[in-house]
């Protein structure tokens, strides 16, 4: 018989008194708010011209999807398409289907089979029609990795195994969309809220907005973190403590309230789940992949024995993305606006202007070091190198030379879009001769003979 770890055991018998607790809470989803907007480097030099190639339907440098124009996005949220029915999605999007990664896809084909039937149906009614079923095929992939990491907790010291098993048993209630009550925690709102202000300040379409995530962020720095151990000392004016942080919080909600960002679902989702915890009461947090980590690594930060630290995390990112599984996909999408599903459908898929050697490593903003790639795995590439990129996956050999053999098709038949984006074949040699270089294969070899 095996014998699971207390926290899931404790978990269950807790569940049990009472199966019938719902945590069916939808959040209130403003229709208006902006989707998140994706960077396409339009203030790199020397990439108009290059970029201008993306109304072509090029292959993704890194994928085997088609890039998709930045225009055609555009013109989709221009029009409300995710506004209307499933009918018009589908319509509009259908066209756009070989530009959309497989998890993307396998979704879009959902709504194209509903859309045969419902053809009225709004995106919203059709993702929570989704929710129950995926909700449940998701957490058969969680549960089993979430009792590998309580496994390797058998190891952990006394101190902090009490803090692990209670860290996963509020973990659990999150995965059954249960009430919980977790403290407000200042170190974890400043995490969660310069996280926000990456993406904004990423993506600010205004000096407003910069300006307005500023605030928010000095209103937070009002409050800094003070650990446990000495709140918990003799002396501490807990009372006071947790009263500073309640008028932070307010005249941060305040504040919010009355700025550009006012529909941000990120920020009115801290603030909301902020004002709760701070007050001590019970709230449905969902679970989520990103902030399990970060709070599982606050406690693997402390093991002594690195190797079992790194068992568990390793574990712990294994865990399902939204890009990885569809299910995931489905719950990411659960209380998101319309727009913003269009923009989990679509963003990745964006073309961008892709360095083949990283800034960080050096590479130069010229457009002998550009390439064409898709918004995903060009962030999914960072500062990697092409050479590792095309070692951890050889199939880049193939897309990469249908990306130039698109470019010789076009330059030979339609060479005025090359000659009105400013470029020539050279481009294109260079481009075929630089990524053998790089790839440090001697056996790729592009065929630009026919330049």
């Amino acid at each position: 018989m095996r014998i699971l770890p207390v926290s899931y055991n404790t978990y269950n018998r807790a569940r049990s008194k009472n199966p019938n607790v719902s945590g069916q809470q939808k959040i209130a989803i403003n229709p208006t708010a902006k989707p998140d907007m994706v960077s396409f480097g339009s203030s790199l030099p020397n990439a108009d011209g290059l970029r201008s190639l993306l109304s072509h339907s090029i292959p993704d440098l890194y994928s085997k999807i088609i890039l998709l124009d930045p225009a055609k996005y555009d013109m989709l949220f221009e029009k409300q398409v995710f506004n209307g029915s499933l009918r018009q999605i589908s319509w509009d999007v259908s066209p756009l289907s070989s530009s959309l990664f497989k998890i993307e896809y396998d979704f879009f084909h959902l709504l194209r089979k509903e859309a045969k039937i419902n053809p009225d149906k709004d995106l919203q009614t059709f993702v929570q029609e989704l929710v129950p079923a995926h909700s449940e095929r998701l957490r058969t992939i969680q549960i089993p990795k979430l009792k590998r990491i309580e496994d390797y907790s058998h190891n952990f010291p006394a101190d902090l195994l009490k803090q692990f098993n209670h860290f996963m048993y509020t973990s659990y209630q999150k995965l059954y969309d249960e009430e919980v009550f977790v403290p407000f925690s200042v170190k974890e709102f400043h995490y969660k809220l310069n996280n926000v202000k990456k993406r904004i300040l990423k993506n600010a379409q205004s000096d407003e907005e910069i300006a307005a995530i500023r605030r928010l962020q000095n209103i937070a720095g009002s409050i800094t973190d003070v650990p446990e151990e000495r709140r918990m000392a003799p002396g501490f004016n807990l009372t006071k403590y947790e009263d500073q942080q309640k008028a932070m919080i307010k005249k941060f909600a305040d504040y919010l309230e009355r700025s550009i960002l006012a529909y941000d679902k990120d920020l009115i989702e801290l603030t909301d789940n902020s004002e709760k915890r701070i007050h001590k009461e019970k709230t449905h947090l969902k679970f989520n992949r990103k902030s399990f980590i970060y709070e599982l690594q606050e406690i693997t930060s402390l093991l002594p024995d690195r190797r079992l630290a790194h068992l568990v995390e390793k574990e712990a990112i294994a865990l399902p993305t939204s890009k990885e599984n569809l299910s995931a996909f489905i719950m990411k999408a659960e209380n998101r606006s319309n727009d913003q599903i269009g923009f989990d459908l679509l963003a990745g898929s964006l073309g961008t202007i892709d360095h083949l050697v990283a800034s960080h490593n050096g590479g130069l903003d010229r457009l002998s070091n550009y390439a064409l790639s898709s918004a995903y795995m060009n962030s999914k590439k960072a500062h990697k190198s092409f050479a590792e990129c095309y070692r951890h996956d050889p199939k880049i050999a193939e897309y990469a030379e249908r990306q130039i053999e698109r470019f010789i098709y076009l330059y030979h038949t339609q060479r005025n879009i090359f000659k009105d984006a400013n470029l020539d074949k050279g481009y294109i040699i260079g481009l075929a001769r630089t990524l053998e270089r790089l790839s440090k294969d001697p056996t790729l070899i592009f065929d630009t003979r026919r330049l």
